[in-house]
């Protein structure tokens, strides 16, 4: 399987280490959100793209919560 990019969502330890295991391997693109966020993935196919600004929204509203 040909992976382009590899994004992981979770804490701190798990990322570290997924980020020492990516820098000896041939990835080429890793993005690491380590504070503890759900992930929203948007796919190649997708067809509400005008959907996308809510979880956005949310985000941006509630960053105060955290």
């Amino acid at each position: 399987m040909d992976v382009d990019m590899v994004s992981f969502t979770g804490s701190t330890e798990p990322g570290r280490r997924f980020l020492s295991y990516s820098a000896g391997s041939n990835l080429k693109e890793v993005v690491l959100e380590m504070v503890g966020k759900n992930p929203c993935i948007v796919m190649n196919d997708a067809e509400n793209l005008e959907d996308i600004p809510t979880p956005v929204y949310g985000v941006q509203q509630g960053h105060h919560l955290s």
